[in-house]
């Protein structure tokens, strides 16, 4: 270096020791050149020494430095080291700049900035570990073929979507939880078939109409069927003389005790009598009427027809079967005789009371003033 001076002489001591004191100065003297000297026609060079300057910066004119950035040390790429400049909160926010590194303090306050937004959206934080709460997401009411449900693929272990579509294709009705095979059943198959009387029927894949066939069109039919209900016609019937009637002939009646329809035949089908043993007074009443009475007792009794009792051709037979007479002359209704008779005569005499008008009888056969 041209501008030190010697200090010492460094000839060869042969044959001596050097101490290290005996170099001391020289070192001393060598140290202080480095840090307070430049050798100005070594500056800029590779192997030159230079100071820095007053803002920190290597002097403009070094060598391998860009001219454009006045000399100083060159901003850092992703394949070159050099100097950096941090991002501000609002830089780290946008995310576009491809220059400013961001620190620790600026990306704990992005994230938690990004964190808090997520809360309500069906996302929530806590610790760094994101959250899915389906009673925060909105409501959807219908869905769309191409709409894409959430997913764990098992063959890759990955989170995946699959649309609607493909969903509901790759579902099996007859695998699922709670499918029954009798409720799914092919309509084409199962035929309703109309039995006798009736018409109609077929398989239940379309609908279908059961008549009756019956409907009072022949002589021996007199069933009616209508809209809503089923008559009985009687007017379709072919009709018979009284002298034609053969005691197994049978008629319909309506079995009050039993509460059903029954059959009687007309050998059977006789008078109702009723056998009163007391001596107990009687007042007639509708469901009296048209049935025998026989009163058996030695003392006499009153039994009596009033107004409103029965209608034109109903008929009332006493018979007495004792000493005891019925007297019927407490009546309310007119009852007509034959001698202003009102008792029956004696043991075994029977009278018969026909209703001719509303509230008029007469009366007629074994009859007595008193």
């Amino acid at each position: 270096m041209s501008d030190y001076s010697r200090q010492d002489d460094f000839s060869a001591k042969t044959g001596q020791t050097i101490l290290g004191g005996d170099v001391d100065a020289e070192f001393d003297a060598l140290l202080i050149a480095v840090n307070s000297k430049t050798d100005e026609a070594r500056e800029g060079a590779a192997d030159g020494i230079a100071t820095l300057g007053a803002g920190g910066l290597v002097p403009v004119g070094i060598s391998g430095l860009p001219t454009s950035a006045g000399g100083q040390i060159p901003e850092a790429s992703e394949t070159t080291l050099g100097a950096v400049e941090l991002a501000t909160t609002a830089e780290v926010t946008t995310g576009t700049d491809l220059v400013r590194v961001i620190t620790a303090a600026e990306l704990k306050t992005h994230l938690d900035t990004v964190m808090a937004a997520a809360d309500g959206t069906g996302l929530s934080e806590a610790s760094r570990v994101l959250s899915l709460d389906l009673n925060e997401l909105g409501t959807e009411t219908t869905i769309a073929a191409g709409d894409f449900l959430a997913m764990v693929d098992i063959t890759d272990s990955g989170s995946q979507k699959i649309t609607f579509a493909n969903l509901e294709s790759a579902l099996n009705i007859a695998s699922l939880t709670g499918y029954v095979a009798d409720q799914h059943i092919a309509h084409s198959g199962v035929t309703i078939t109309a039995g006798a009387g009736m018409t109609g029927g077929g398989a239940i894949n379309a609908s279908r109409t059961l008549n009756v066939v019956a409907n009072g069109t022949s002589a021996n039919n007199p069933v009616i069927i209508n809209a809503d209900d089923i008559d009985f016609d009687m007017s379709s019937l072919t009709t018979m003389n009284g002298n034609a009637l053969a005691a197994t002939d049978r008629f319909l009646v309506w079995d009050a005790s039993a509460s059903a329809p029954k059959a009687i035949q007309l050998q059977n089908a006789g008078l109702v009598v009723n056998d009163v043993v007391s001596a107990s007074n009687k007042t007639f009443v509708d469901t009296d009427v048209n049935q025998v009475w026989t009163y058996n007792h030695a003392s006499d009794a009153l039994w009596d027809i009033d107004t409103g009792v029965g209608e034109t051709g109903d008929w009332i037979i006493i018979v007495q079967k004792a000493a005891g007479s019925v007297d019927w002359s407490g009546s309310t209704a007119t009852i007509n005789q034959e001698n202003s008779h009102t008792f029956t005569r004696a043991a075994d005499a029977v009278v018969t009371l026909l209703c001719i008008a509303t509230d008029v009888w007469v009366a007629y056969g074994g009859t007595a003033s008193t």
